[in-house]
């Protein structure tokens, strides 16, 4: 095997060679290479440029010296490439024309010289990039025209649980700008709706791209990162999903069934405590809007009046199990008290029938006094009397669940929801005029 030393250098003499690259798995690659940080970049005759890591090459096998125009040739394929994701015809003019400045003479500069021409009069032009094409500002406006009515159809669909349906509609939406936000977002929807979870996640993700800081859709992953049982990524999700909405009831219902699931020690990690303070401080704020409509929270959720009434009856028997719980641990203390009086009072006793006798001067223990043993014997009967006690206080929890268990209402639904198309954000402004429009992002009433 070489040495790379050797390959190093001579790469440094000829920054594109001709070669073929040898992979630990056998399989071999042949190209233009550069070196780069921690491996090659090689380019093939298509202009396909593949990144190898230093740690999958077993050798390169130098095949004869670079050929200019096949090397410019090779580059110009590879900014063709790399204009394909661009959206600003300033840049991709650019490049082309330090391309053609650093191939002056070649083929290559030629024919990228004739390519810059159509970019410059599409610049002209004023044409605006939409899917994979390139449309007058008109054209654009026409299709969001179009676009807005899909979007709304969908939207439509989605509210009347037709997502079968709505995934039809959105795939044609779609197909004419693969980056709408809007449509991307339902996608996720419709997706999360039909058990998909894994591709939901992807969508969502891609719109979380798409739109930063945007809390349905991080509300959205965390739903889903719940359901994974990745509770602390679920947990930093939610977090930032209050940054971005906050007091957003939706969001906060989440955060409070996922606080109410939480063991002592997730509850007691960092992020566990940074989402307990930003949702208190929220859900102060929220329940004084809500509270000039009637709304109260009660754990999980927010209940209108004829709901709290219903829950002031479990209330009140939870209540009352809290008074005699309270009586029972009182009882366990009062228990305790006098085992531990009665404990000190036999030492004493102990102690003063220690007595010097006086004829031969050694310590000796005189009769213990009838209390002594009525004190054991009330000692013996109070620590029964605790173990029995402290048994009883064990029951309690279960007691307390019961009584949840069969109220009307149930404190927590176990439930973490998405928010679906009141969630979806902002659509696209018409070009010419008109402002973007966004779609509700209050949830509806539970």
């Amino acid at each position: 095997m070489r040495s790379w030393f050797f390959i190093v250098a001579m790469l440094v003499v000829s920054s594109a060679l001709a070669d073929v690259v040898h992979l630990q798995d056998g399989t071999k690659i042949e190209g233009t290479i550069q070196r780069e940080p921690g491996g090659w970049a090689l380019t093939d005759k298509a202009g396909k440029l593949t990144h190898v890591s230093d740690d999958r090459v077993q050798s390169i096998e130098k095949i004869g010296n670079a050929n200019p125009a096949a090397d410019a040739e090779a580059k110009l394929n590879v900014l063709r490439r790399s204009v394909e994701s661009l959206t600003d015809i300033g840049q991709i003019v650019d490049r082309y024309s330090k391309f053609i400045d650093q191939n002056k003479n070649s083929p290559a500069a030629t024919t990228a010289g004739k390519e810059l021409e159509v970019w410059k009069d599409r610049q002209a032009k004023g044409l605006v990039k939409m899917g994979g094409a390139w449309v007058t500002a008109a054209e654009q406006a026409e299709v969001l025209g179009k676009t807005a009515a899909v979007f709304e159809e969908a939207r439509a669909l989605i509210k009347d649980g037709r997502y079968k349906d709505a995934d039809v509609v959105l795939s044609k939406l779609l197909a004419t700008d693969p980056n709408a936000a809007p449509g991307v977002y339902l996608k996720g929807v419709v997706q999360f709706k039909l058990d998909q979870l894994g591709q939901a996640k992807k969508t969502f993700e891609r719109v979380k791209e798409l739109a930063a800081d945007h809390g349905p859709t991080l509300n959205n992953l965390a739903v889903i990162a719940w359901q994974q049982n990745q509770v602390p990524h679920a947990l930093s999700l939610y977090d930032q999903a209050m940054l971005a909405s906050p007091r957003n009831r939706r969001i906060l219902d989440n955060v409070v069934e996922a606080l109410g699931a939480l063991d002592n020690s997730q509850r007691q990690s960092v992020v566990g405590k940074r989402v307990l303070k930003r949702f208190q401080d929220q859900d102060v704020e929220l329940g004084k809007q809500l509270e000039q409509e009637g709304l109260k929270r009660w754990f999980g959720q927010y209940l209108n009046k004829e709901q709290q009434a219903e829950v002031k009856k479990v209330q009140a028997k939870v209540d009352l199990l809290a008074e005699d719980y309270q009586k029972t641990k009182t009882r366990v203390m009062e228990i305790e008290q006098q085992i531990d009086a009665n404990e000190r009072a036999m030492r004493q006793m102990q102690s003063d029938s220690m007595i010097v006798d006086s004829n031969t001067g050694q310590i000796v223990r005189t009769r213990l006094p009838r209390l002594y043993y009525e004190l054991e014997r009330q000692n013996e009967g109070l620590k029964i009397e605790r173990l029995r006690t402290i048994d009883t206080l064990d029951t309690f929890k279960e007691r307390e669940a019961a009584i949840y268990r069969e109220s009307p209402i149930k404190p927590f639904t176990g439930v973490h929801r998405i928010m679906e198309a009141e969630g979806t954000p902002l659509m696209p402004a018409k070009v010419g005029g008109g402002p973007a429009t966004q779609p509700s992002t209050r949830p509806a009433r539970n």
